[in-house]
């Protein structure tokens, strides 16, 4: 067996600011399919994505990369999920949450983590992205009003084994 390395950082979820600026926010929102995702939007989430993993998790990367546009409204499903998917993807490493609605635009709508028995409240800044290992479970409070848009990404690399 080979000898692991303890990660402290496995449990934890990373926020960052300012990622995409308000009008890069409104270009993505009005994208009609995830298949139209330009270069520019691919290769920043990846950059994103590979200098965090260098830093805390320090997984096996791949360049393949995942892109989901979501739209949560008043009827979206608020159950507990991770991004292993219903296949338990062993390939798929790292989350990437993106929000993309200015806070004004929504009521509710918030993204909770369940670390060690607690809840975790996020920051949801127009712009800004939550990144977290891809097994990690998470989920969004009902919406009450408005839409909030966000752009999920998934990472992917050597499966775990």
């Amino acid at each position: 067996m080979k000898n692991l390395r303890e990660n402290q950082y496995l449990s934890v979820y990373l926020e960052l600011q300012n990622i995409f600026s308000n009008s890069e926010c409104q270009k993505i929102t009005s994208l009609t399919k995830s298949s139209s995702f330009e270069s520019w939007i691919k290769e920043r989430i990846f950059f994103i994505a590979q200098k965090i993993n260098q830093q805390y998790f320090q997984f096996s990367l791949s360049e393949k990369l995942e892109l989901e546009l979501l739209k949560l409204t008043t009827a979206s499903n608020t159950h507990w999920r991770n991004d292993l998917g219903e296949d338990c993807s062993p390939e798929r490493k790292i989350s990437l949450i993106f929000f993309l609605s200015a806070k004004n635009h929504y009521q509710g709508g918030r993204i909770i983590f369940s670390l060690n028995d607690s809840i975790q409240d996020i920051v949801q800044e127009q712009g800004s992205v939550v990144v977290f290992p891809s097994f990690r479970q998470y989920k969004f409070t009902q919406i009450k009003s408005g839409i909030n848009h966000l752009l999920l990404a998934r990472v992917k690399g050597k499966p775990f084994s």
